[in-house]
């Protein structure tokens, strides 16, 4: 569980310099987060305090049932997915994305990056012209929505065309891409698994 607290703290002077009248004015509030869901409710007793270096303390006593302990334990794990290719076809790719702790898990787009590695640049670049070693290109593309928790999925990851010109196919190209595969857990935190597979 997390918080974030906000302080306000207004200090006003008024009236006679020979007799002033101080007013003090200090507002503390707090917003909790994170995977300890229905705490609020459930506290049973709190209080504040300081420690030795004047830092502020707040103990919280909580009623928290076994099946909320057993709830909270599997959320802290987190989601863990792993992705594999099971068939690749140029335009399409076939994926398998398994997600092994037990957390639900919504895939739901791609980052697809293109790298081509020009196999004969630098024997041109040395008798002929300079010439690029390669070149990268990125794009994103939705899927799904593909939903895995504890189990495996396939799907299809459609990549397009690689667009090999004549110029990649003389300086021999090798082309790979790579796919981060991004989506959100069942409590919000993101999900990512990169992929790679050669054309």
């Amino acid at each position: 569980m997390g918080a974030r607290y906000d302080v306000q703290h207004v200090s006003l002077t008024s009236g006679d310099p020979r007799k002033p009248l101080h007013e003090i004015s200090d507002r503390l509030s707090g917003v909790s987060h994170g995977i300890v869901m229905d705490v609020e409710r459930r506290i049973v007793k709190s209080s504040w305090g300081t420690d030795s270096l004047g830092r502020c303390l707040c103990f919280i006593l909580v009623h928290y049932p076994e099946e909320k302990i057993r709830e909270m334990r599997r959320l802290s794990r987190g989601a863990k997915v792993v992705a594999e290719v099971i068939s690749d076809e140029g335009s399409v790719a076939r994926l398998r994305v398994t997600e092994v702790n037990g957390v639900p898990v919504v895939l739901s787009c791609a980052e697809v990056t293109v790298r081509k590695k020009y196999r004969f640049a630098k024997a041109i670049d040395f008798f002929v012209m300079d010439v690029p070693q390669g070149s990268e290109e990125s794009y994103s593309i939705g899927i799904g929505p593909v939903r895995v928790c504890g189990n495996s999925i396939d799907f299809s990851l459609k990549l397009g065309q690689s667009g090999l010109s004549l110029k990649d196919y003389l300086l021999g190209a090798e082309v790979t891409h790579t796919a981060l595969i991004k989506g959100f857990d069942e409590v919000g935190r993101v999900v990512s698994v990169r992929v790679g597979f050669e054309e």
